[in-house]
């Protein structure tokens, strides 16, 4: 852990919610402008917070079974996705040096891609509104029928898609389902601290690097 010998990556692959984007407000927000339409409960942020990072379906599910209105899934999950193809970025924002980083990462030659558990129809309006999508080289989000995080399969295809040999590759994201999809396709996992696991939690699971900040992704670097 922590050796200070740089990586030699050819492809970067980033998660979206919690490593490079901070819209946790905004999925709180969906989920309860959807319950308030169907006269459900409010949630607070912490709680939905805690149903993030296993994709729209799950997130709806479990927010539904703490109201105890499972029955109601496929008018919520339809509603939800609705509200969120209109508003695909609302007020998300950056972490502190994500284009930065980027652009610097391309300026190294090295590929980059994001990979969400984000349905699919929403990551491109959110990344390009951020100014993501201009500075990667994919944008990779859930898809019905197709695996997700923390599936293999899910990244995969993405390294598939470069050409790239996994051991050349890197995960990076804040998310136990980075940490499990990381291990199982034989890649680098670099953890951040800044979203839904602190550093204790990332360190505990033994990624390969966790930075604090994301300019610090490039100290990383061969």
């Amino acid at each position: 852990m922590n050796s200070p010998q740089p990586l030699a990556l050819d492809l970067i692959v980033y998660d979206l919610d919690g490593t490079l984007v901070d819209a946790f407000d905004d999925i709180a927000r969906g989920i309860n402008a959807v319950f308030s339409r169907h006269q459900l409960p409010q949630l607070p942020m912490a709680q939905v917070r805690g149903h993030v990072g296993d994709g729209a379906r799950m997130l709806v599910r479990r927010c539904l079974a703490d109201v105890g209105a499972l029955d109601r899934f496929d008018d919520i999950y339809r509603g939800y996705r609705e509200y969120y193809g209109r508003n695909p970025a609302g007020s998300a924002r950056l972490y502190p040096g994500v284009l930065e980083t980027l652009e610097a990462v391309r300026a190294r030659g090295i590929r980059q891609a994001v990979l969400t558990n984000k349905p699919a129809e929403v990551v491109a309006g959110v990344c390009d509104r951020l100014g993501i999508a201009a500075r990667v080289d994919g944008l990779w989000g859930e898809l019905e029928g197709v695996p997700r995080k923390p599936a293999p399969e899910s990244l995969l295809r993405v390294i598939r898609h470069f050409g790239f040999p996994p051991d050349r590759c890197a995960m990076v994201g804040d998310a136990l389902p980075d940490h499990r999809v990381a291990r199982a396709a034989g890649v680098r996992m670099i953890a951040v601290a800044w979203g839904l696991l602190s550093r204790r939690q990332a360190l505990a699971l033994r990624p390969d690097r966790v930075i604090d900040r994301m300019p610090e992704l490039l100290d990383l670097l061969a």
